[in-house]
């Protein structure tokens, strides 16, 4: 169940093609057994682009803010980017979605537990999007696996396509 406010002003016939605006208010839901806090989003589509003036998205499992604009899938070339921040203050509110993808073991997913954030830019289309950014974590455990500190860097090509880039991290204590 969501309960909130929406505005839809869109016309198009696919992603590509869209033009108009989205404006989204959410006062509170339930998802799939997550809780969503109120949340806001501001969108619009023009000329083969997706522009995000507001995103911010609350919930139990973390928080993720964002801005700027993306080219959509089969724009011309661009270089537009958008921001991110995503907070994830308990790890443990991640752990459902862990153990339905089969990233964690249930001893392992059940102990886990620390927090993460990350923030970035994310640059060019949907169909060809780069990801890059920092990320830091704190008094992390997964099963019987603990580290009090991790921080890091990611460079990510075509991360919806055939993803690949580095990943660089530091960790005291592990």
């Amino acid at each position: 169940t969501i309960t909130g406010r929406y505005e839809l002003a869109l016309s198009g016939d696919s992603l590509a093609n869209l033009d108009g605006a989205v404006a989204l208010d959410v006062a509170g839901a339930d998802v799939e057994g997550a809780r969503l806090f109120p949340s806001r989003a501001r969108l619009r589509f023009a000329d083969k682009r997706l522009l995000v003036d507001t995103l911010r998205v609350e919930s139990t499992a973390g928080t993720i803010n964002a801005r700027g604009a993306l080219g959509l899938a089969g724009g011309a070339a661009t270089s537009d980017s958008l921001l991110f921040e995503l907070a994830l203050d308990s790890l443990g509110g991640v752990r459902r979605y862990l153990e339905s993808s089969g990233a964690g073991n249930g001893e392992a997913a059940d102990s886990l537990a620390g927090s993460v954030r990350a923030s970035g830019v994310a640059r060019g289309r949907l169909d060809s999007l780069d990801l890059s950014g920092t990320f830091s974590g704190a008094k992390l455990q997964m099963g019987t696996t603990a580290g009090r500190r991790i921080s890091g860097r990611f460079q990510l090509r075509d991360v919806l396509g055939s993803p690949s880039g580095t990943l660089s991290m530091r960790a005291d204590s592990v």
